[in-house]
This record gives structure tokens, sequence and C-alpha cells, in this order.
């Protein structure tokens, strides 16, 4: 909307009931509700779009980054609706939407592939049939929903034992995503790196790159960190990649901009096998009688009239290997649409020696028909830009989604800091949509540049009411595996222990809520009754008041503070067990922020508290549920006042037999029934937020006696979902088979 102010052109905003105050909507010059059941599914309506642009005289779609943008079906019905649609032809969106295809066209035009099989659409392979496919390909294995992307659906398969049921999940998450069960099955490349290339073309025939974003830091098969340009790629390796995502693009027909991906790897040894792809031995299906169609390493009929029958009734050749030079590459896939990273290809590409290009302004320009108003000789690169993506979720708890509404939010801002972002304090955030709430973007003249300028933003990043990942994001940015460039897509996860570790809450932050609470026993003015004044004062000696603390998942913390009755503002605090240490505290910015001085350093808190206004509102001062947020350095923490007998949670419940959910969500399925024997590790209740599913398995050996939930139920973060019996240790059989008993 920004790019629409800037050219002059007018805006229509579409909307939900619920998100009726939402900063996109605000932006625009018009805005229209589209559904009427204030869910998700408004925006994802394509008659009511039309419907919405028709109402309002717009006669261009922009689709954005969601499933529309890639649904050949809705760019038809805006063409026969005389709107256009921004972005590339139906055609094209067919042909690379589903990746089966894509790798055929692709491969057609030289581009390389990796090993694998596929399921023909509406003939899904039975658990034979992808094991003895499966066998021949080698594993590791990556399995795909042949339609969509996003990481929705994929399941990595180290062995035959757990193909089937990953099989299964992968169907079930595609098909209520996709609305497409059909599976692409691939060789799994250990410690890939994850490159994309940024193409253009107009329907004059021109088509270009724009250089590449480097896409691996991830976590479940999503990405979380991106930069350009990438630190691995040499000026050749750079120019050799680009070439073949044009030569993709072109394939396909393409107009408008798209991104290519690409799988690398650094180096053969990487793949721990020389002469042949990382993850196995197996160089494709051996032979007709094996399931699957197959998908070839490289093409092998270039030029050839072999027809798609053909392909399928003849085994491909034994394909070379992809990774005999210091760095190659393979084709994951085309996505038909902008990309969430756009902004670090926008920050770093020059035109003409001029830095900083709209991607926005140049699909609208080429929707309209326009030529590309410049060359590939006239693109360059300068600078580094990095982008981290803020998500609701938690990484101490495996990356798992959170919510809450926004209780305060300040985003930062300074030189060469861009924050795309859809939030605004009041939002509530659900279950319904993707976990990404906002986008934070730094560029500098170097790559360590650019990461110093964007951890520094991250430090001045504070949302509260909604537990997210921006301080594993500033631990990342720092660790020195990322700051040297030694990328791979899982490094996330192998760093997360580190970085997210245990969730445990500094003692500072504790003395800091209970200082909170203290303040706000504070009378609001003049007082006639000494008692009135909250610091201890007794007869005998001031006392010390107990503020009895819990943060979610976490045992109650007793902490201590007592007033200084001569001097304002000025404590003496005790955590737990800890010695007495000397604090100040005094709330400022209307409540909003908590100023802290504790163990000789001050901080800045920003402050919220769920149940008020924030001001003056502690959490025993709100309904049971109340609590207060405090964050700093892009930190957060929920802090609850535990009532003195509410019981403790000990810290072997998770031994008990008792279920709770990690997230906040609905119900899948749930695979058991009461009464039913189920094994340590067996699933339970399968849960999905954001689209994402999550098994919670049985805690111990046992027998389900009860089950507090059914299929398509919402449940709450910790809500308890079902409860197992653990079974009692076996006794062992005496010479008869009698019971033994022990004489002592």
């Amino acid at each position: 909307m920004r790019t629409l102010r800037r050219l002059g052109m007018r805006s229509v905003a579409i909307h939900t009931a619920a998100d009726a105050g939402a900063p996109h909507v605000r932006a625009a010059d018009v805005a229209v509700q589209v559904g009427d059941d204030g869910g998700a599914s408004g925006y994802l309506d394509g008659a009511a779009v039309i419907a919405a642009a028709h109402a309002t005289g717009a006669t261009m779609v922009h689709p954005g980054y969601g499933f529309l943008s890639e649904n050949a079906a809705f760019a038809r019905d805006c063409a026969a609706a005389g709107l256009v649609f921004i972005g590339p032809p139906p055609e094209a969106i067919e042909a690379m939407g589903d990746k089966i295809r894509a790798k055929r066209t692709v491969a057609d035009a030289g581009v390389p592939l990796l090993p694998g099989f596929a399921e023909r659409d509406g003939a899904p392979m039975s658990d034979d049939e992808l094991l003895r496919a499966a066998a021949d390909v080698g594993y590791p294995l990556l399995i795909k929903p042949s339609a969509g992307g996003g990481g929705k659906g994929m399941r990595l398969v180290r062995g035959p034992a757990e193909l089937p049921e990953a099989a299964a999940a992968a169907r079930r998450e595609a098909r209520g995503a996709f609305g497409s069960d059909t599976l692409l099955v691939e060789r799994f490349v250990e410690r890939p790196r994850h490159i994309e290339v940024q193409v253009l073309a107009d329907a004059h025939g021109a088509v270009l790159h724009l250089g590449e974003r480097e896409c691996s830091l991830q976590r479940r098969h999503q990405k979380i960190v991106e930069e350009a340009p990438s630190p691995l790629l040499t000026p050749a390796q750079r120019a050799a990649m680009g070439e073949a995502a044009v030569a993709a693009a072109k394939a396909c027909g393409y107009v408008g901009a798209g991104t290519v991906e690409f799988i690398v790897a650094s180096a053969p040894a990487d793949s721990g096998t020389a002469g042949a792809p990382p993850g196995g031995t197996g160089g494709g299906h051996a032979g007709a009688e094996v399931p699957g169609e197959p998908l070839l390493c490289v093409p092998s009929h270039a030029g050839d009239d072999s027809s798609e029958a053909d392909a399928d009734l003849t085994s491909p050749p034994q394909a070379p290997s992809l990774w005999t030079d210091a760095v190659d590459y393979a084709f994951l896939e085309m996505n038909t649409r902008l990309q969430v990273e756009h902004p670090v290809t926008e920050a770093v590409v020059t035109v003409g020696g001029h830095r900083g290009i709209d991607l926005v302004e140049l699909q609208l320009r080429i929707a309209m028909g326009e030529p590309l108003p410049f060359t590939q000789a006239d693109v360059g690169l300068a600078g580094h830009a990095v982008e981290a993506r803020v998500y609701a979720e938690d990484p101490a708890r495996d990356f798992l989604p959170t919510g809450g509404s926004v209780l305060l939010l300040d985003e930062p801002r300074g030189e060469e800091v861009r924050v795309d972002s859809g939030l605004a304090e009041g939002a509530v955030v659900g279950s319904a949509y993707d976990p990404m709430l906002a986008k934070v973007i730094a560029w500098a003249p170097d790559r360590s540049a650019a990461l110093r300028r964007l951890d520094a933003a991250l430090g001045r990043y504070a949302l509260l009411g909604c537990t997210t990942n921006v301080a594993f994001l500033r631990g990342l940015l720092r660790d020195p595996e990322v700051a040297a460039g030694r990328l791979d897509t899982g490094l996330t996860e192998r760093l997360r222990p580190r970085l997210a570790g245990s969730g445990d809450v500094p003692e500072e932050v504790y003395a800091a809520a209970a200082l909170d609470c203290q303040l706000a026993l504070e009378p609001a003015g003049p007082v006639a009754d000494r008692f009135d004044v909250p610091d201890g004062w007794r007869v005998g000696g001031p006392a010390w008041t107990p503020w009895r603390l819990r943060v979610p998942g976490g045992a109650p913390v007793t902490v201590r503070v007592r007033r200084d009755a001569r001097r304002p503002h000025h404590y003496e605090v005790r955590v737990a067990d800890g010695p007495v240490v000397a604090a100040t505290a005094a709330r400022a910015a209307g409540g909003r922020a908590l100023d802290v001085g504790y163990g000789g350093h001050t901080r800045r808190y920003a402050r919220a508290a769920r149940g008020g206004a924030g001001a003056g509102v502690a959490p025993h001062e709100t309904a049971p549920e109340g609590t207060l947020w405090l964050g700093v350095a892009g930190a957060a923490w929920r802090i609850a006042e535990e009532p003195a007998f509410a019981p403790a949670r000990a810290a072997a419940a998770a031994g008990d037999g008792t279920l709770r959910s990690p997230m906040p969500g609905t119900v899948l399925a749930v695979p058991v029934e009461p009464g039913a024997r189920v094994s340590a590790g067996a699933p339970v209740v399968v849960v999905e937020a954001m689209k994402m599913e999550h098994a919670v398995a049985a805690p111990v050996d046992g027998v389900v006696t009860r089950l507090e939930v059914r299929p398509g139920q919402a449940v709450a973060m910790d809500m308890i979902l079902a409860v197992i019996a653990p079974e009692p240790p076996q006794t062992p059989a005496g010479p008869q088979g009698a019971s033994a008993t022990a004489e002592e």
C-alpha cells in the first residue's frame, strides 16, 4: 500500500470481521469485509475478493503472499471478471505449483534435480509400494506435498520403519492445507544450504534475475532468517545459478516476480558419500516394476521426443553426482509469487549503480503490460541485508506456536532498519493463521555490520502478551557459526537447545515482577492511616511482603520485598533463598515501562498487565487469570501471582499420566479409546495450530483412563487432554510362576 500511495494509485483492502482494526485496513483508502463467520476463511474466498473489487471499482488484484497468490483458478476467475491478476499466467502457476510437474518442466530446460519418486494425482501409493520405491532411491528421504509449500506436510524419514506413519501424517496435513494429498519423495541431503534466486519476467519476453537469497536458517522447514547476497557463492556460481533460475522461468512461460529455490551442498565431504548424491547410494528407480513415477537427477532426453507415458514405462539411467564441484545445486521448487523475504533483495540490488528497487512496483508495471525498465547487465549488488522473522512461538518448547492478545507493541526504528508488520496493540494472535507476526530487516555495507544492526534492532523490539522468538533470533545472529557464514538448514535445530535454554527466568526478572506488585500497593494520594503505607512498618521493625510468583510451566518462586521507609522507591529484595539485594523501582511512560535497579544494574522493562489499563494494575488486582508481562532486550516473560494455597506443580509432573496441550489450537485426531493400553511415546492426541500438526504422546506406559477432548475441539495451552494410569512395575515370577515375596 505504501507503493500504491507513492505511485498515486488508490488501494482497497479486504478484511474479516476480526481484523477490522488491523493496520492494513487503516492504511488502505477503502476497506471491505469478506466472510460472514468472522474467521480467516474469508481471505481465501476468491468470489468474495472479486466481488469486493467490483463493488469498489478496483481494476487489479494483488494476491499477497497467501494461498490465492498460487491459485491458478483464482487467476483465471480474475481474468474472466475483467480484473488484472498481479501475478504470473495461470498456466505458469499450474506448471510450477505442482512440484512433480515443475521438476519435469525444469529438467527439460537443463536444471539439475535430486533423485526421488512421486505419486500420481488421485492414486496414492500403498505402504508396500512406498517402501519398495524408497528402498530403490535410498534413505534418508524427505516427503513433501506435491501442492503448496511453507514446510507444511514435510516429513524426514531416515528408515523404512518411519515411512508409513510419516506418509500418512504428510497426506493428512497436505490435504488440510492445500486440498491435495499427492506426495513427492526426494533424497534428503544432509546439512544442505537453501538458496533461492529472485527472477523477473515481463510480457515481452525479457527474463532476468536479481541475485540470490540465503535462506538456510530454518526451523520446521520454514525460514526464520534470510540474507542477500549469500556468503557462500562466488560471482561465477551466482551467475550460474541465476542462469538456471532464468531457464526455469522461461520453461514455464513465466511473467511477473517469482523465486526459484535450490538446494546447495557446500562440499562433497558434507554428504559423507563420494560419487553419489548425499543421503544414500541409489541413483533412481531400478526398473518399471518399482511403483511411483521416477524423477531424474539430470535431464537425460534433452531434445528428445520421448513422451511422458514413455518416461513412466522406462527406468532412467544412473544419475551422475550433483556434488562433484566445490558448490553444486539442485532445483527444489519455484514460488510463483512475491516471497516474504523480498525486502533483502530490494535492499541490496542496484540498477545502473543506484541501490534500492521496489519489487511491488515492478510487479504492478509488468501487470500493466510495461516492459522491464532495465536489463541483466544493469543489475548489481551493494552491501548486505538480513531479515529476521518474528514468530508467535516458543523456542524453549521446540518452537511450538503460542498466542495471546497484544498488550504492548514497540517496533524498532532507525537508519537502514525496516519493519514490515501486521500487528497493532489490542490484536489477538490466534491459531487461524501462520505464526509469523512481523519481519525486521537491516542493511549495512558489509555482512558483519548488517548482522550487528539487525541484532540491535531486535533488541529494541518489544511485544508483550504473546511469547515470540525474538530473544532466540538475537542469540542465533550472534552465534559464531552464523557469524562465519557456516550455514545449513539443520543449524537452527542443532543450536536450539543451547540458545533457547531451559526456559529458566533470571533472578532479576522475578525481582522486577515482585517490585511491580509492591508498587501497586502505593497509595495514590495523601494517607491518614500509617498502615496504608506499604513499607512494612511494625512496632518491632519493618516486615517483609512475600510475593509468590510463577511463569507458565514453572514452579512458584517466593520473592520477599521490604520498602525503605526513609527513601521513596528504594527496597530490599530476596528471591527464594538468595541473598538480600538493594533495589529501586518506579513505573514510567504511563505504566508501559518499569525502571528497576538491582544488583548494581539499572534496566528499563517494557511492562503490560492483562486485565487492566497498564498503569497501576498489578497481578493481584486482576481476575485470577491476570498476569504481568515484562520485556527487555527482545526477551519477554509472563508472570502471575500464585495464591499461597495453590498447589505447586511438581518437577516430576511430566512423569505422571496427565497429558496437557503444548499449544493453543484444535484437536485433529484422537487415535486411542478409553481403556486402551499405550506405550510411552505413542501418540494419544493430535493438535493443530497455525496449520501445523503436533502429536501429544503418552508420557508413560499405561491405560487411558480419561479422554477430555474430541476431534474438532478448540484447546488452550496447558489444557488437560487425557489421563493415563501408569502400569505398576511387574513383580518377578517365582520358580512355579507364582509371585515371589522377598523376606527381610
